[in-house]
């Protein structure tokens, strides 16, 4: 791409996604070259466009895409060396500044970390060939600092309580100066106590020259109420600024730097703010980064065709920009111009006269003849150290400021507010949802609908939260109690929950209904949780769980049954990875993910009998297991979602796992037919969905292997272009599913202990009778289903047809509640 093809068209940069800012760029001193940074969500590239060749060069990336956090702007800060041969960057990662080089003519890239002094780095420059000149904070204030990265020496510059930013080294008639905004009200360095009120003032500009630990500052603007910010060079006695005059960040042009006052002069008048530009003096084009309609764009300009504006800005034409489409907006003085239909306001009546003066500056300024090009200016016989302008600052004087009293400081303390207390009803399975397998080995039972109440307490910070509730099922034939306390504080969570549930049910193997058996689990759990980043993390749980079966006594047999008591002691190692997006009730965008390692040991610990014991019992299991989830967007409504999932159980005890039916199914139904081995020791069962088509106990197993894959389509959303008010028909979603799984005994599905493919007759106490047939391990389910929200709540309804040893079955409809995978 020639030089002359950047006059006439938008820079062809924007190849990457669409709305994806851009977060700093630089021009090469010598103007062939543009590196810049792309922010897409913390998700940072680093790229290189050569301006005559158009070609692009990745040359760094890092960080992760989080779309739940702000991502950061001021990150990477990049800086040009005075030869162009090499390029500077400095960036953060977890809490660790580094500083990278790019040596272009050797090839190579050196990091090394900041020194730890430095809380934030803002701007970075080159001073010298082994110096670095900072905008930087390291008590909380942003000052100017110069560092020596081979031996992490600093020294700083300034040292106030006021704002430097935008920093950067230039060279004005031999002289080395720093050119940067500040909201200082004077020129006057001096190191200051801090005060009461951080000042938030407007920025001008500001020259520092800096010799021998001794500087000067010369004020360069003086207007007031508004702010000037990315100071660029232009010339021997010129610079470029951004200035938010009249509401948009615009163009501005300072000339005769070292006149008392400098003449201020606005440039563009776009209709939309410039969000960055950027230029050097062997530069042919300025290149600014605006946006239109939510779509960014690169915008390049000859500087030697800028049109030059003095007056008030309301009065000037604008330019000609061009948008992604190449599309060129009218000027604003054009009587015959429609009205954008873009545009939220809109009237008939014409722009009112501006009453403004027709300089910007607050003091009496000299206009400036508007010149068609930014001309050569006589060389200006400039000393080393910059005279103070004579011009009047802000209406208010430091030693004015109210002084910041140490000792009046008052420590924080922990102060708490209930977050939300509110009662609900769902069956949704708490700590692990693993159920007891002991005693008559009754059939899964899924937990009943219940009311559920809850409430939150945490402190101001959001450091310490206390959560507690009760479930009461609506058979009121038992209870849920829990309580928990999370420690976030520190970057390790840490979590302490206690949990006990009661249940009482008719016991099975007694013609007896007045026989019944009363349930109680108690656990206790502490959970750490080691955060990598936003989106992975390790977590390592313990867990002491208490299983105890009580014959409730009715008459003298049941009154002489002893209490069963089950202990056993787990650890649970666990790694998370969960970028999803929630876009929707029961829609997400993104992949989540889950593997774990478990090992649970049987103990028996009694404190309440003559001497205290504690034994290890025979019974030992490891479970190994894993979870992953991706969700695709097909239109911005309508998605796909996968699910696979596993799970195995080793060792001399077991988990049982049901494969088959929904969860939190409202009407359950347990399929008969399917055998459970008497000669495996199971300590606990669990459930094993969605497997729609099917009843509970499809297939059984300490194995199971499931997928699921579904298309969710919010229908109404498709028939109005506003958003839909009532939620019972904004939430209807009709689903499409396919799910298919299998659960076994043994090494593999098809091994011989599976006894799926196995019925055993007796007629005690001499005929056994064991027939084998074939049944396919793998069983597949397909159908629809619609979900809808109602009174608050989330219902599905899925229709199921089952395929299973290739032959179809009778349909079944489920009805349950809850959120989807």
């Amino acid at each position: 791409m020639e030089v002359k093809s950047i006059f006439r068209n938008d820079l062809d940069l924007s190849k990457q996604k669409l709305n994806v800012p851009i977060g700093r760029m630089r021009l090469s001193p010598h103007g062939n070259q543009l590196a810049y940074s792309i922010n897409d969500h913390g998700r940072i590239k680093v790229v290189l466009y050569d301006m005559h060749s158009g070609e692009k060069q990745m040359l760094f990336r890092y960080g992760v895409r989080n779309f739940e956090q702000e991502a950061d702007p001021n990150y990477p800060a990049l800086a040009w060396k005075k030869e162009g041969n090499e390029l500077t960057m400095i960036y953060e990662r977890k809490d660790v500044i580094y500083q990278t080089t790019f040596d272009f003519d050797s090839a190579k890239i050196h990091t090394d970390k900041v020194s730890p002094e430095y809380q934030r780095i803002y701007d970075v420059d080159y001073w010298s060939n082994d110096t670095l000149m900072f905008a930087a904070t390291t008590d909380g204030l942003a000052d100017l600092y110069l560092y020596i990265p081979s031996t992490r020496e600093s020294i700083r510059m300034t040292d106030d309580f006021y704002d430097d930013l935008d920093a950067s080294v230039v060279h004005i008639n031999d002289q080395r100066y720093v050119l940067f905004s500040s909201n200082r009200p004077d020129e006057t360095l001096r190191k200051m106590e801090l005060d009461s009120i951080l000042p938030i003032g407007p920025f001008d500009l500001y020259l520092l020259s800096y010799h021998s630990g001794k500087g000067s500052l010369r004020r360069l603007t003086f207007t007031s109420g508004e702010s000037e910010r990315q100071a660029r060079i232009a010339g021997p006695d010129k610079l470029i600024c951004l200035t938010d005059r009249n509401g948009r960040w615009q163009r501005m042009q300072v000339s005769r730097l070292f006149d008392d006052p400098p003449v201020n002069t606005i440039i563009t008048r776009y209709d939309r703010d410039i969000l960055l530009h950027e230029y050097v003096p062997n530069s042919p084009v300025v290149i600014d980064w605006l946006e239109k309609w939510d779509k960014p764009y690169f915008q390049t300009s000859r500087v030697d065709s800028l049109q030059l504006y003095s007056g008030s800005s309301t009065d000037a034409p604008s330019l000609l920009l061009k948008d992604p489409k190449s599309v060129s907006s009218k000027q604003e003085n054009n009587e015959d111009e429609i009205i954008d239909p873009g545009f939220l306001f809109q009237t008939k009546f014409p722009q009112p006269i501006a009453t403004k003066p027709t300089t910007i500056n607050v003091v009496k300024t000299p206009v400036e003849e508007v010149p068609s090009a930014i001309d050569t200016i006589t060389n200006i016989d400039v000393l080393n150290w910059i005279k103070p302008s004579t011009s009047k600052g802000l209406g208010y004087k430091p030693g004015d400021l109210v002084p910041f009293i140490k000792t009046r400081v008052i420590a924080s303390r922990l102060k708490f507010k209930l977050d939300y207390l509110n009662t609900t009803m769902d069956n949704d399975p708490l700590f692990g949802g693993l159920d007891s397998y002991a005693g008559n080995k009754r059939e899964f039972e899924p937990s009943p609908l219940g009311f559920l109440i809850k409430g939150s307490v945490k402190d101001l910070l959001e450091d310490y939260i206390i959560t507690g509730g009760a479930r009461f099922p609506t058979t009121f034939n038992g209870s849920e109690y829990f309580l928990l306390f999370d420690n976030r504080k520190k970057r390790i969570d840490k979590e302490y929950a206690l949990y006990r549930k009661s249940t009482i049910v008719p016991d099975p193997s007694e013609p007896n209904t007045l026989h019944r058996n009363q349930y109680v689990t108690t656990l206790g759990l502490i959970k750490y949780s080691y955060p990598f980043d936003v989106y992975n993390s390790l977590r390592l749980a313990a867990t002491f769980r208490n299983d105890r079966s009580i014959t409730l006594a009715t008459d003298a047999g049941t009154l002489a049954k002893k209490t069963d008591d089950a202990q056993r002691f787990g650890l649970k190692l666990e790694w998370i990875f969960d970028n999803t997006r929630i876009l929707d009730i029961n829609s997400r965008l993104g992949t989540r993910a889950k593997a774990w390692v478990e090992v649970i040991k049987r103990f028996d610990l009694n404190l309440f009998e003559s001497g205290p014991k504690l034994q290890f019992n025979k019974g030992f299991m490891t479970v190994l297991g894993f979870d992953a989830r991706h969700y695709v967007s097909l239109d911005r409504r309508s998605l796909l979602a996968f699910r696979f999932t596993g799970a195995t159980s080793l060792g001399s005890e077991r988990i049982l796992y049901y494969l088959g039916g929904v969860e939190n199914w409202l009407f359950p139904a347990f399929d008969q037919g399917v055998n459970v081995p008497d000669k495996i020791n199971f300590a606990y069962t669990g459930l094993a969905a969605n497997m729609r088509g099917f009843k509970y106990n499809a297939r059984n197993g300490s194995s199971v292997v499931l997928m699921n894959t579904e298309l969710r389509i919010p229908v109404l959303q498709y028939l109005s272009r506003q958003k839909i008010r009532s939620s019972f028909l904004r939430n209807i979603q009709v689903v499409g599913f396919i799910d298919a799984g299998t659960a076994w005994h043994g090494p593999n599905p098809f091994s011989p202990e599976n006894p799926l493919n196995t019925v055993v007759l007796t007629n005690p106490p001499t005929v056994e009778v064991t027939i084998s047939y074939y049944r396919n391990p793998l069983i597949v389910g397909y159908g629809a289903g619609v979900r809808t929200i109602l009174f608050g709540y989330l219902l599905k309804l899925d229709y199921g047809w089952n395929w299973e040893t290739k032959t179809d079955r009778k349909p079944i409809l489920h009805f349950s509640m809850g959120a989807d995978f």
